[in-house]
């Protein structure tokens, strides 16, 4: 394969690896996990620009790994460490093979605008998403869980919000401040997101967890009736998954437009998604569906793009379940009407794909009419067959059983076949596998 170089950065040594870098036309033998991210990241809040570095620990899985395959973040973003090949992605060379089961770290650094996922406000910025544009990672390796630790440089007087938990805000000699958050429990790379701000706060306790809201505007009054559902869905959720949430805090980031993102330990909602009230059915989805992959997404994630609607097509069930606690059964059937009409508006031809479908997928819009709308309706499938008792059972027994794992189809009707005792093949078969 032919690759455009000119221009772009040598290829940057792994720390612990000795010897000359591999030819670049030399394919990837082989693959790799990662263990760890260490990022440092420092926006520019007056040109929308950043740098970053991040140290990526990884152990190869092949017999002589000679070079990581990661996300292009775009671009406008100028690359040290990694060459641009022309499928998009990068190519990291290392200066030596890697062995099966050996460890070894790779640095790379970025800076400029990443093409997708950072946001800037007049008083800040948030990520979403597309954490490959701020850091170096492989956005498409859901099943790929890391531990990681973010150093943000932030103006003086900024608020932070970063994975996991705070640990320090150390001065830097320029007056800025370095905020330091980490996480030990692993997560795919698209669950890692950031921010920074001058928000206002709203707090409360449910069942243990400290619920927070932070907003760039809006009084606490305000965010606590647009919030006021949360700590009833979080008890609902905790109860349908038979396990408490994952952390002992979420928190959930308000911000202007459509935003609709979860991230590993917070969540963020534009306010065009977030009806004003909540007074009526419907009107407060985007909290629950965000919530619930805190549980369903982060904790529990599909092990490839393949397999993705375990993370949405369940969620969307999920909301529509929680309308129905809330408003009954006509707004169960309502929700899940509206995933049926998204999947009949994307022809029958995709609505006849099966969940499992390997791809390629015509559209990105009709990929998730298929694993949001016909993964929800599967889960509505099951839930006929086998009666709520023995459903919400084999539901909790599937989420408890895989918390913290990385799943498949495989592993939910496995786990629905063993609490209810009977078969489901037929079921999996007539929706599921290709």
């Amino acid at each position: 394969m032919k690759r455009r170089l000119a221009g772009l950065a040598a290829l940057l040594a792994s720390g612990c690896q000795t010897g000359p870098a591999p030819a670049l036309d030399q394919p990837n033998p082989g693959g790799f996990d990662v263990l760890r991210y260490d990022v440092r990241l420092t926006p520019d809040m007056a040109t929308g620009q950043i740098e970053s570095e991040t140290r990526l620990t990884f152990r190869s899985l092949d017999d002589g790994l000679t070079a990581l395959r990661l996300t292009d973040p775009g671009p406008d973003m100028r690359i040290d460490g990694a060459v641009r090949e022309e499928n998009g992605r990068l190519l990291a060379g290392l200066r030596a093979p890697v062995l099966r089961g050996e460890t070894a770290t790779v640095v790379l650094r970025y800076s400029g605008t990443p093409r997708y996922g950072l946001t800037f406000t007049p008083d800040g910025f948030y990520t979403e998403y597309f954490s490959c544009g701020w850091m170096a990672c492989d956005i498409d390796a859901f099943g790929d869980k890391a531990a990681i630790r973010v150093e943000m440089v932030l103006p003086a007087g900024m608020q932070s919000l970063g994975p996991g938990r705070a640990e320090a805000a150390v001065p830097e000699a320029d007056g800025r401040l370095t905020h330091i958050w980490t996480e030990e429990r692993e997560f795919p790379a698209y669950a890692y997101a950031v921010a920074a701000g001058d928000w206002r706060r709203w707090e409360t306790t449910a069942a243990g967890v400290q619920l927070t809201v932070l907003a760039q505007a809006g009084n606490p009054d305000d965010l606590a009736q647009r919030f006021a559902p949360a700590a009833d869905m979080l008890a609902f959720l905790k109860r349908r998954a038979g396990a408490p949430l994952p952390s002992a805090s979420y928190v959930q980031l308000l911000v202007d437009g459509g935003a609709a993102q979860e991230a590993s330990g917070h969540s963020v909602i534009g306010r065009d998604a977030l009806a004003q009230g909540a007074s009526e059915p419907g009107s407060d989805w985007v909290i629950l569906h965000e919530m619930a992959h805190q549980w369903w997404g982060n904790s529990i994630t599909a092990v490839s793009l393949t397999d993705f609607w375990l993370n949405e097509g369940i969620v969307v069930f999920l909301t529509a379940a929680w309308e129905e606690e809330r408003w009954g059964r006509a707004a169960y059937d309502a929700e899940l009407d509206r995933a049926r009409a998204r999947l009949e508006k994307a022809g029958p031809d995709v609505a006849a794909l099966k969940l499992a479908h390997p791809g390629p997928w015509p559209s990105l819009g009709k990929r998730r009419a298929v694993q949001y709308g016909k993964g929800a309706l599967f889960m509505d499938a099951l839930r006929t067959e086998l009666g709520d008792e023995v459903f919400w059972r084999a539901f909790a027994h599937y989420s408890r059983t895989n918390m913290g794992r990385s799943v498949t189809s495989a592993d939910l009707q496995a786990a629905f076949e063993a609490s209810s005792g009977r078969s489901l093949q037929d079921e999996f078969d007539a929706w599921v596998y290709p």
